[in-house]
C-alpha cells in the first residue's frame, strides 16, 4: 500500500486512499492464493472508512469544508 501510495505522490497522480488500500488487498490475496469475494472486498473497505480516529477525520472535514481536500470530498459523509 505505502509503495503505491509513494508511487501516486511521486509522479503527481492522484489515487484515492481506498483504491490503493483496496489494490493492495487484492495483490496480497494473489500472492497468498486467496480467493475474495464480494463480501470479503466490502468488510475491508467497511473497516477501512471506520477506522480513522475522530481527530484525523475532523481534520479531513476542515479540510474538506476548505476546498482543499484531494478526492472525493463526499467521502467525508459515509
Amino acid at each position: 500500500m505505502l509503495q503505491s501510495a509513494f508511487v501516486s505522490t511521486i509522479t503527481g497522480v492522484y489515487a484515492d486512499f481506498g483504491a490503493i488500500g483496496m489494490a493492495a488487498l487484492e495483490m496480497v490475496a494473489a500472492r497468498r492464493g486467496i480467493s475474495l469475494g464480494d463480501d470479503d472486498r466490502q468488510a475491508v473497505r467497511e473497516g477501512m472508512r471506520a477506522a480513522a480516529p475522530p481527530d484525523v477525520r475532523e481534520a479531513l472535514m476542515r479540510l474538506r469544508d476548505s476546498g482543499t481536500a484531494p478526492g472525493d470530498p463526499d467521502q467525508l459523509d459515509r
